[in-house]
């Protein structure tokens, strides 16, 4: 595979208990930078190492943390939270190019059995 390109975005979701959802308040240290990688497994990696470094380092006791990798589930809650902060995200950048979620793993990271840590990775584009 050749080299190829991949926007990276962080920020800081506030949001409170909705009736249905999670109800987004406010999106906080918003960055995003594009990222060159050679290959997938690079891709790949980058987000694992970002993971570790950024969330799971700061955890104070490692047996509380879960990791939890899925697919798309439209009555899954975080993963309509990860929706809602990705569209808003992509109007505030102003990015033309919409996420397929059916191509995407959802990251949800939890300790002591509430998410320090959502996150989504595409694959759509990728071989």
């Amino acid at each position: 595979m050749t080299d190829f390109s991949a926007m990276t975005i962080n920020c800081k979701v506030h949001y409170k208990p909705g009736f249905f959802d999670k109800e987004v308040e406010r999106l906080d240290n918003i960055q995003h930078k594009i990222r060159r990688f050679k290959s997938t497994d690079d891709y790949i990696r980058h987000f694992i190492e970002s993971i570790k470094d950024n969330v799971i380092k700061r955890l104070p006791d490692l047996s509380l943390v879960q990791i939890h990798l899925n697919i798309f589930d439209s009555s899954n809650i975080l993963h309509r939270l990860i929706i809602t902060v990705t569209n808003m995200l992509q109007d505030i950048l102003k990015l033309k190019n919409r996420i397929c979620f059916k191509k995407t793993v959802f990251v949800i990271i939890t300790y002591e059995g509430n998410p320090v840590f959502t996150g989504s990775m595409s694959f759509a584009g990728l071989k």
